[in-house]
């Protein structure tokens, strides 16, 4: 059986060069892209109280639990990528 492991390096390659949560931010981006493409100014609060959630609740923690995991290796990874 093949075992899975955590990555032991963190990446700077494609889109981790620019942000450490490339994820995050594209499920932010077609939030309001959509909202652009509807012309809804009423979807507009949504999609920034969507960002404020995934801001505190998706990186903030996930950051949190990086740096638990993996210590200094992750705040040296920290320090050379923006978030």
């Amino acid at each position: 059986m093949l075992a899975l492991r955590a990555p032991e390096i963190f990446t700077r390659k494609g889109p981790f060069r620019f942000t450490r949560s490339p994820l995050f931010i594209e499920l932010i981006l077609v939030f309001f892209r959509l909202v652009l493409v509807a012309g809804s100014k009423t979807g507009l609060a949504p999609a920034v109280l969507h960002g404020i959630f995934w801001n505190l609740y998706g990186i903030i923690k996930e950051e949190a639990d990086l740096e638990k995991k993996f210590g200094d290796e992750y705040r040296r990874y920290r320090a050379l990528v923006p978030r």
